[in-house]
């Protein structure tokens, strides 16, 4: 395969032919969130190489969507998009942005939300990425990386839909980067109790 296919693919095509009328609608009622609500599929499993230090670092992604329009996408049009831009030289947070962003200009929901865990190996000084956690403190260590991007109604103020996500994200085991670490252990709290 051309070394240059993985920057060259869009979004638009990989889901090109594969949105479909959300069902349940009446025909003619058609808003956001449609009947199902919002659609998640976690546990991507991707691979990545690091931009800044060439290092490789492995990827648990999630997303999340509210269809718009009357339509969804395929489930594994999800993954895909997401693996196109993880073979690209990548930093987490830029990964995060442009999937988000390539998800929704491509199928036109409500919003996106993703989520990423980055297992990424560290050598001191060696690369610019910003680790929350590291599992051994002398110079060769594997450390974890956060990161998360939303759009359109994951965005809006104080918005359930986000919530809703991280909480089945929390629910399920998965470590998120909500910026509130206290939001993130009540959420794990009001699981437990329930």
């Amino acid at each position: 395969m051309h070394k240059n296919i993985w920057y060259k693919q869009k979004a638009k095509y990989i889901v090109q032919g594969a949105l479909f009328p959300e069902a349940g609608l009446n025909s003619g009622v058609v808003h956001a969130g449609g009947v199902g609500g919002l659609v998640v599929v976690r546990d991507i499993n991707l691979f990545s190489y690091c931009e800044s230090c060439l290092l490789p670092f492995s990827i648990k992604c999630h997303v999340g969507y509210v269809p718009s329009g009357g339509r969804v996408v395929s489930l594994s049009k999800l993954s895909q998009v997401a693996d196109v831009f993880a073979r690209r030289f990548q930093d987490p947070k830029r990964l995060a942005s442009e999937v988000c962003a390539a998800l929704h200009n491509s199928i036109n929901p409500a919003g996106v939300a993703v989520s990423l865990q980055c297992w990424h190996m560290k050598f001191s000084n060696l690369c610019d990425t910003n680790f929350t956690h590291s599992t051994i403190s002398n110079m060769q260590s594997w450390g974890t990386v956060l990161a998360s991007s939303r759009s359109g109604v994951f965005k809006e103020g104080k918005n359930s839909l986000w919530d809703d996500f991280t909480s089945l994200l929390i629910l399920s085991g998965a470590i998120i980067d909500g910026g509130d670490t206290n939001h993130s252990q009540r959420q794990k709290m009001k699981f437990v109790v329930l």
